[in-house]
């Protein structure tokens, strides 16, 4: 969606390899483009804003919430530097779209029982508002910040809108 998952293989089915990523014909670059806009993009393919109740990510990952400040913290964990925090003044951005909810609706499709997988979305719903609060505090009250979801699932839909509402 962001990152150009798959968009260069030839088959779909195929596992996920990097060289087969290409964010430059990715919806956020074909749009941006499209719109004459200056785009700076924070994404990693499989990202989450929170590694869920049990804090499962990808080894190696790190959720949204605890990546989005710095410039590169995946890069800094592997070469094990210390992460470098992105300077928002010095790059202020007039609109946010965060289009995150995809692969946090993983822990709840693979919870074992149904009380498990609502106290999953529960955890969503409040680390969620917390992203968008952290989004908020770093760019400032006047950028303005939409909220979306992927077109590859919409389970967390209506959980989404439901925050964005409270908040």
């Amino acid at each position: 969606i962001t990152c150009g998952y798959g968009i260069e293989s030839a088959n779909a089915d195929a596992p996920f390899l990097t060289r087969e990523e290409n964010g430059w014909i990715a919806y956020g670059c074909l749009a941006a483009r499209e719109l004459n806009v200056e785009l700076s993009q924070v994404c990693v393919s499989g990202i989450a804003v929170s590694g869920g109740l049990h804090n499962r990510v990808f080894p190696g990952y790190h959720p949204m919430e605890e990546a989005y400040q710095y410039t590169d913290q995946y890069y800094d964990s592997m070469a094990e530097n210390e992460p470098e925090r992105w300077d928002f003044a010095a790059h202020p951005s007039d609109v946010v779209l965060i289009n995150l909810g995809t692969n946090d609706s993983n822990p709840m499709r693979f919870s074992p029982g149904l009380e498990n997988a609502l106290a999953e979305e529960e955890y969503f719903l409040g680390r969620y508002r917390a992203f968008i609060e952290q989004v908020r505090r770093l760019n400032g009250p006047d950028t303005m910040i939409f909220c979306t979801l992927g077109t590859m699932d919409y389970y967390l839909y209506n959980d989404i809108e439901k925050v964005v509402r409270a908040y």
